[in-house]
């Protein structure tokens, strides 16, 4: 009988090790998954961001270049390459 109950005993502490290994096994799945998930929207947040200081920068100079050809609405254009100015500087307060 004693042999009985320590065969049983082995097993069953046998298996609940191997569900515990599982349940460990399927956490750290989990766990990665939604670390690529926060990856990857960190990812998409700094892409989007980086476009946006690239759109800035290219809009200033496109308007430094209308306002070396145009000489006429050179204060207009001034102050539009200060309003990009402004506007990339509250980018960068959001952002931070």
């Amino acid at each position: 009988m004693r042999e009985i109950v320590v065969c049983e005993t082995t097993f069953l502490l046998e298996q609940q090790h191997c569900l515990f290994i599982r349940d460990l096994a399927n956490k750290f799945e989990k766990g990665l998954a939604i670390d690529a998930k926060l990856s990857k929207k960190a990812i998409i947040k700094e892409v989007a961001s980086l476009r946006k200081h690239v759109y800035l920068k290219n809009l200033k100079m496109s308007l430094s270049l209308k306002g070396n050809v145009a000489r006429r609405n050179k204060d207009d254009v001034k102050e539009a390459i200060a309003m990009v100015d402004a506007l990339a500087v509250q980018l960068i307060q959001r952002e931070v």
